[in-house]
């Protein structure tokens, strides 16, 4: 995260489907606990930013994420 000098950075696997994405890993001030996830949420392909990445399989540049 240092390097790349992000404040915070979520990990997503891809269900075995392909039909959403399971949070695995957090880091960063929202996640006080270290990268434990207490309640991991899961995002269906195509679903919000994250989701919309995953299912166009391209990063993305989001400057504004309001």
């Amino acid at each position: 995260m240092a390097d790349l000098e992000l404040e915070d950075c979520v990990i997503y696997l891809v269900a075995e489907n392909d039909t959403h994405l399971d949070q695995k890993t957090a880091d960063g001030p929202k996640n006080p606990a270290g990268k434990l996830v207490n309640d991991p949420i899961v995002i269906s392909m195509g679903e919000g930013i994250v989701g919309s990445i995953a299912y166009n399989k391209r990063a993305d540049i989001v400057t504004d994420t309001r």
